[in-house]
């Protein structure tokens, strides 16, 4: 009888094992399908640029106070460009977890539109974020998005939009009150670059929606679209513009903490006087604006002595243009070609550049031989912010592999208005002016991507994952060199001469087919055979799915089969089609 109930026991605890190992796979699975981008790390990265009692002035304003009570369902705010909004919000979102995070029936939301992240600049993005943290916070929304994930007959394909918005309002109604807040609306955009106007559309969905007590705050741009929408709406509510009036407290709090107890001016701290002239001649140009000021003070490091102190503090620049203009032209000629390289690369990047990456990005040379050599590659990665330093910032983030925390670094730029800047008809010189007109940065990274896949070499059997390690910039290269090309397909003749080079190199081809399979993007194989025998699809069907016209015309012109059957969409011109391609 005893060994009847140790067997039984036994069984029990394989059944709660198998059962728990079960959920845990679904749960993957499912939030795989959801592809929800992390909504702390921007919060954190933000938090960490926070200086203790900024924002306080916010949190005690009467606006606020009356948002956070309930009373008025929406507060807008707005300032412009640098004038510290991110960090304001992660003020606001620090004192709501304090308050709100507890509460039953209730749930505390939050979302960063960032531009240097693809996946946090959609309202798809958004909603995929809030529905992931709606199904950790309550059992029964986790169970609403696994329902509707089981009623999917392909589960590959990615959730759609309209999907998306019935589950978060669905899940939304299962709170008492929910309160939302939103960074950078301005920073959100569709795939082509322009203003998501559905995101101002679902907002207002949510807040009249019935059976739900949502209370929203966003902060923006004064951007007159978006500010005039939301002041069309007809429902309660707030807007309050960032004046600088309001926060000239916190950057002189800023300002203070940043000369008498940060690093940058160090030098001056045994002459107070001197860190009082600093203080007073920053503050008074400072014009509410924490990017301007910041910069400023990466600028007055390098002034070793009095004199050339005071010369830099008498010719401050006035705006952010000037600013940046300035720190283009300080940019050493031998460090002119890698600076030129990685703001191309970070203005145009279709995701966060990993350190690693961008060191293997500068040291391409597509007209060399070779193109690429790993005894190029910086002795020292984290140098590469030294470049192009205050217009770029090396930021620190973690992630879980294998049920381990791993920790990793990516290069940024470091505001929104370093792209704007870098992107617009004002650079300084010559050589800036060529690099950033108009379609050349993504020509030139997409050269970049196709010079480094054709000199990956590896002639033995390997595992992806020692690929990976070998080049860590190969994984970048075949997700996305298609998308820098396909700007303006056949043009220029250099990067028409790679295009067709790396179709032709069966290795190449193959090693970047495996890395990232075109017709399922969320799975790649585990081996590259240099015999050439595993199954990819033609190359016609490749170019046609990526809409690289020229080079589909090549291919055609070489004797490729329109018609040969290939992939999920079953041919060249059917893979062209379901792409939207003409």
């Amino acid at each position: 009888k005893n060994r009847v109930n140790e067997l039984h026991a036994v069984l029990e605890n394989t059944n709660v094992t198998v059962t728990r190992f079960s959920n845990e796979q679904k749960r993957r699975q499912i939030e795989e399908w959801l592809a929800s981008p992390d909504h702390t790390t921007n919060y954190h990265t933000a938090a960490k640029q926070r200086h203790e009692e900024t924002g306080l002035w916010f949190i005690k304003s009467s606006e606020f106070c009356q948002w956070k009570s309930g009373i008025t369902p929406l507060l807008c705010l707005y300032g412009v460009p640098g004038c510290g909004k991110t960090v304001l919000s992660s003020t606001i979102i620090q004192d709501l977890e304090k308050d709100l995070s507890q509460l039953p029936s209730h749930a505390f939301l939050y979302f960063y539109f960032d531009f240097r992240d693809p996946q946090k600049q959609t309202t798809e993005g958004m909603v995929c974020s809030l529905i992931g943290q709606l199904s950790w916070i309550r059992e029964d929304c986790w169970k609403l998005l696994e329902d509707r994930f089981s009623s999917l007959t392909d589960k590959r394909r990615t959730p759609t939009g309209e999907l998306l918005n019935l589950l978060l309002v669905t899940m939304i109604q299962q709170f008492e009150n929910v309160w939302v807040v939103l960074d950078a609306l301005d920073e959100c955009s569709t795939k082509a670059g322009k203003r998501d106007k559905s995101l101002l559309w679902l907002i207002s969905h949510i807040l009249r929606a019935p059976d739900t007590n949502v209370h929203v705050l966003m902060t923006t741009r004064p951007e007159q679209g978006i500010i005039s929408e939301i002041r069309s709406w007809n429902l309660d509510k707030l807007m309050m513009p960032i004046q600088s009036d309001l926060i000239t407290g916190d950057i002189r709090m800023y300002v203070q903490a940043s000369i008498r107890r940060g690093k940058l001016l160090e030098r001056w701290g045994t002459q107070p006087d001197i860190q009082d002239e600093i203080e007073a001649k920053l503050m008074e140009k400072a014009n509410g604006m924490f990017r301007w000021v910041a910069c400023q003070m990466e600028a007055l490091e390098e002034c070793l002595d009095l004199p050339l102190l005071r010369a830099a503090l008498g010719s401050l620049p006035t705006t952010l243009d000037e600013t940046y203009s300035r720190i283009l032209q300080s940019i050493p000629d031998t460090y002119k070609p890698n600076a030129i390289k990685i703001l191309q690369f970070l203005a145009v990047s279709r995701r966060p550049l990993r350190v690693e990456e961008a060191v293997d990005a500068i040291a391409v040379d597509p007209g060399g031989n070779p193109r690429f050599d790993s005894r190029n590659r910086m002795p020292v990665p984290e140098e590469i912010s030294l470049y192009c330093s205050s217009l770029v910032i090396i930021v620190c983030k973690q992630t879980q592999e294998n049920d381990d925390e791993c920790f990793y670094t990516e290069l940024h730029l470091s505001h929104l208005s370093v792209k704007e800047y870098l992107m617009s008809k004002r650079l300084p010189d010559d050589d800036f002016q060529q690099a950033f007109n108009q379609l050349e940065p993504s020509l030139s990274v997409a050269k970049m991507c196709l010079a480094y896949l054709t000199n990956v070499r590896l002639e033995t059997r390997k595992h992806i994952k020692e690929l990976r390690k070998a080049y860590p910039f190969a994984d970048h290269c075949s997700r996305f060199w298609t998308d820098y090309a396909a700007v303006e397909d056949g043009e220029p003749e250099a990067l028409q001469k790679l295009i067709i080079e790396f179709f032709h190199d069966m290795k190449s081809y193959i090693i970047c087919i495996q890395l990232y399979y075109l017709d399922d993007p969320r799975g790649s194989l585990n081996f590259w055979d240099p015999e050439g025998y595993i199954p990819s699809p033609p190359e016609l069907y490749y170019a046609s799915l990526n809409g690289l016209a020229f080079t589909c015309g090549h291919l055609i012109h070489a004797g490729a089969d329109v018609n040969e059957r290939s992939g999920t969409y079953g041919n060249a011109l059917q893979a062209a089609s379901a792409r939207g391609h003409e």
